[in-house]
């Protein structure tokens, strides 16, 4: 349905403003033409009718690696750097030169998991374009950001070249992929040598892209570059490849010293923080992207995110990958940010509850990745949206629909979604 519409239910959930009770929407040429609550107006369009169901922004999952579904049922027993160098690594590795089908049916599963879940923007990080054209294909919203490394080239003048030239070829081809957008990803500060995540992320801010990178994620990281030691330390830089890197301060230090950090720029994980590295990331509107089920799953530990929302770091949600966390459920990841943080024995007294976790699954997302007109239920935005049951909810007694989403909320409970007035899941009803 890309015609305008009206659409009524029992609560718009806006994001940018309280809940309407009763509330209703006009869609016309794929965006927010008017909403209310109350009686519904009169409208030339189709009227859609859904009394027992929250309208809200579509979710926008901050942090993915979509192609790597098809390691969703991979041995999450390891610690990090073993899961990472001996389950992850040879596999991926293994299907991009022999068996690429098994990363495009991945990305395929993975975004048909994400529209039943209510996610209407995706931001992808991946060397293979597998999941970028897995969202073209549907007409979901997104980022592809391609991934780049280094620390095993021989040569890291010609690296940095080529993956100089590849940022050149994604962004001329910008209109190529309808509505998901190039990026680039240098992979971790450890994979990445400085030389080339200075050159990559310089070269994406000349084009006007956006960057992303795995950020202060394990302890073997803090090591890593604090300490010269650990695993991950073993594994990219013992040797002749030390004199690579730069050592004796925090990561995030060490990406403030390069030059890197800043708000085009998403710090994804950011769990191993002190205080010195928070001041930073908010003196440089680095946003961060929580991934908190990923975290969990592998034992890296909770992120600092009361602290990192106190200091003004615009905080968004993402799942990471089906590899680590073996389903891509945003609802689950709001959960579990705010169980997280209620478990952590230092938390500060901050409040922070559904609306806050909502908004970080929405907005902030939107607005990490550069995404002005998605996002919120507003006037003038793009009409994306999901359609959100309530009749389990309603029998657990919330009155309140952010709160039944946040903690009653499932991806079954997801009724449609709608990208720029057209239902890419479900069925309107009239």
């Amino acid at each position: 349905m890309t015609e305008g519409f009206i659409i009524a239910a029992k609560w718009l959930v806006p994001i940018v403003d309280r809940p309407l009770k009763s509330g209703w929407m006009i869609v016309e040429d794929g965006k927010i033409s008017a909403l209310g609550q109350g009686d519904v107006p009169e409208f030339s369009g189709a009227r859609l009718e859904f009394p027992d169901a929250v309208v809200l922004p579509a979710f926008v999952n901050a942090h993915t690696h979509l192609a790597c579904h098809f390691l969703k049922n991979g041995d999450r027993d390891l610690d990090f750097s073993s899961w990472l160098q001996s389950g992850v690594a040879p596999r991926v590795i293994d299907a991009a030169k022999n068996h690429p089908e098994l990363l495009r049916k991945g990305a395929e599963r993975a975004v048909e998991e994400l529209l039943g879940g209510g996610v209407g923007t995706v931001a992808d990080s991946f060397f293979h374009p597998a999941g970028r054209d897995a969202l073209c294909s549907t007409g979901l919203r997104g980022v592809f950001f391609r991934e780049q490394f280094g620390s095993m080239s021989t040569n890291l003048d010609d690296y940095s070249r080529g993956a100089c030239e590849q940022i050149d070829k994604d962004a001329a081809a910008k209109q190529a992929h309808l509505r998901v957008l190039p990026g680039v990803a240098p992979h971790a500060p450890y994979t990445c040598p400085p030389q080339v995540l200075q050159a990559v992320v310089e070269r994406a801010r000349f084009a006007g892209l956006r960057s992303s990178i795995h950020l202060a994620e394990s302890p073997a990281e803090s090591d890593f570059f604090e300490r010269s030691r650990g695993p991950l330390f073993e594994a990219f830089a013992a040797g002749r490849c030390k004199a690579r890197y730069q050592f004796g301060a925090s990561p995030v230090a060490t990406l403030e010293a390069l030059g890197v950090l800043g708000p085009d720029v998403l710090a994804v994980h950011a769990v191993h923080l002190s205080a010195a590295d928070i001041q930073i990331l908010a003196k440089t509107d680095t946003p961060v992207v929580h991934c908190p089920s990923s975290n969990l799953a592998l034992s890296v530990g909770v992120s600092p995110l009361l602290e990192l929302r106190e200091a003004g770091v615009l905080c968004a949600l993402g799942t990471d990958s089906g590899a680590s966390v073996g389903k891509l459920d945003m609802f689950e990841e709001m959960r579990l940010a705010i169980l997280a943080q209620r478990g952590r024995p230092e938390r500060p007294k901050l409040k922070f509850g559904a609306r806050d976790v909502l908004e970080m699954a929405t907005l902030n997302g939107a607005k990490a990745l550069g995404l002005d007109a998605t996002g919120a239920l507003k006037v003038g935005m793009h009409a994306d949206f999901s359609i959100v049951d309530l009749a389990r909810a309603k029998s657990q007694d919330f009155d309140d629909p952010e709160e039944a989403i946040v903690w009653a909320g499932t991806p079954d409970d997801v009724k449609a979604l709608v990208i720029a007035g057209e239902f890419l899941f479900g069925e309107p009803q009239s």
